[in-house]
């Protein structure tokens, strides 16, 4: 299983400030980190109070990778379009044509042998990509998803302490997996947020 969370070779988007400009770092970039940059420029146009049709020709030249300021260097209609049009434009320029299939994969992909927390994470980042897609899982079924898919030793563990129902008949998805949580500490003593012999690098 190969985490969606970022390492070192990964574009970044840097933004000191909502009245300041984001900018791509140079490096490998994915639907999320496209999402965040397209997040902060809204927030800066707002801040900014940059009208539409202004709006593009702020942020397009903040990227720092060669190839994308070689694309926006050729392409002179770039400047005129609405932000929301641009950044169609960049998803279907720069982002792979299976990406969808890559995230899918987070969201029905087994833990495994991976650290439960980090598994979690990557599933719930990536079902948040994806909201309108079919295999998106909502909230009310998240725990039944999760469920399914945690480790065997994780989910036998999980019945013996639900043997009362109690952790099926909480509702709230947070203060369950807390208590997922809880579980996975007592079976895996050496457990740390980050650190622990449980801890399974997921690459």
């Amino acid at each position: 299983m190969s985490a969606l969370t970022a390492n070192s070779s990964d574009a970044s988007v840097i933004q000191n400030s909502p009245r300041n400009a984001p900018i791509m770092s140079a490096g490998t970039f994915s639907y999320d980190m496209i999402l965040e940059f397209e997040r902060a420029a809204k927030h800066f146009f707002n801040a900014k109070n940059i009208a539409p049709m202004a709006q593009v020709s702020q942020i397009l030249f903040n990227f720092n990778d060669s190839s994308i300021l070689t694309w926006v260097e050729s392409s002179p209609n770039l400047p005129t379009l609405l932000f929301a049009d641009f950044m169609a434009c960049f998803k279907t320029t720069w982002l792979s044509l299976d990406w969808e299939d890559d995230i899918v994969f987070h969201i029905v992909d087994f833990q495994g042998s991976c650290d439960f927390n980090t598994w979690v994470s990557d599933v719930r980042l990536a079902n948040s990509l994806l909201a309108d897609h079919p295999l998106h899982v909502p909230d009310s079924s998240l725990h039944t998803h999760i469920i399914a898919r945690m480790s065997t030793e994780l989910h036998r563990e999980y019945c013996r302490s639900d043997h009362d129902k109690s952790l099926a008949n909480i509702v709230e998805f947070n203060a369950w997996l807390h208590q997922v949580r809880s579980i996975n500490e007592r079976i895996c003593p050496l457990f740390r947020p980050y650190l622990g012999d449980c801890m399974a690098c997921c690459l």
